[in-house]
């Protein structure tokens, strides 16, 4: 499902996510179902603040949905994921099944990244001992 940034809920087919994903202005949040069935609107995802979320996005996670919420980032925009089990080793395995020429991908453990400074590592560390062990390059 597509939440815009309005706050309308659409079907969102597989074989578009990466149109969204290319070009994410229209979009405030995805989310990831296995059923046609939401648990609860996924609509104030666009318009609540982080703290009027955590009762949204926990009953989605709850049901087994996926989350991905957009957030503004001083070069575009950023994906926050949320999962209802740990994906680090899935999403590093499918990373690497899927090479993209010329381009650096890492992964960063949220729990690792919460300061500014080590959120967008790629401006001062991205090559060299200073950057830290837990950031990994897929």
């Amino acid at each position: 499902m597509q939440v815009t940034p309005s706050g309308s809920v659409r079907p969102l087919a597989a074989e578009t996510l990466s149109t969204v994903l290319e070009a994410p202005a229209e979009t405030a949040a995805l989310v990831g179902v296995t059923s046609e069935l939401l648990p609860v609107d996924p609509a104030p995802l666009a318009t609540a603040d982080d703290q009027g979320r955590l009762p949204l996005l926990r009953r989605l996670l709850d049901a087994g949905c996926l989350v991905a919420i957009r957030e503004p980032a001083h070069h575009g925009y950023d994906w926050h994921l949320f999962a209802p089990e740990p994906l680090l080793e899935r999403l590093e395995a499918a990373l690497r099944a899927h090479p993209v020429p010329g381009v650096r991908r890492f992964l960063v453990p949220y729990q690792k990244a919460r300061t500014e400074e080590r959120f967008y590592f790629e401006q001062w560390m991205l090559d060299g001992p200073s950057r830290p062990d837990y950031i990994r390059e897929i």
